[in-house]
């Protein structure tokens, strides 16, 4: 693990996280379009469908490969009506438990952040060479069809 931190890659760090800030936002209202087509479609029930699914698929480069990728489930905060952890604007730095840094504990960490050095277990090497994200809203529509 990472013990020192210049004040450069604290920044950048910070960098980062205001970016991934600004694609969770994307993220979340893509996301609530999605589910507002998929309730409708539901509503409707003109077409045997019985239920779907909806998440979004996040996928991390450094600039040569992936770092990590994982899946997070989103139907069940838009229907509870809960603000999902992506975009809740809450602060979800941990790193005081993993480091004892002043400056990036102090940060305010996103969601997409924290999972990446918390739930990801990257290096913070690793945070620092991320160059590229990709994600996709993934909709799962379930249908039902009598066969008898």
């Amino acid at each position: 693990m990472k013990n020192e931190f210049s004040d450069e890659e604290v920044q950048k760090i910070d960098d980062l996280n205001n970016k991934l800030i600004a694609i969770e936002e994307e993220i979340y209202h893509l996301a609530k379009e999605a589910y507002y087509e998929a309730e409708k479609k539901l509503q409707d029930n003109t077409d045997g469908m019985t239920d779907y699914e909806l998440d979004v698929q996040l996928v991390f480069y450094d600039k040569v490969d992936e770092v990590a990728e994982w899946e997070e489930m989103l139907k069940h905060y838009f229907v509870d009506g809960r603000v999902p952890r992506i975009n809740d604007n809450q602060c979800h730095n941990v790193s005081k438990s993993l480091i004892d840094n002043e400056a990036l504990n102090a940060q305010k960490h996103c969601w997409l952040l924290h999972s990446l050095y918390d739930d990801q277990d990257l290096t913070w090497d690793d945070v620092l060479g991320i160059h590229t994200m990709w994600f996709g809203i993934n909709v799962s529509y379930q249908y039902e069809k009598e066969l008898d």
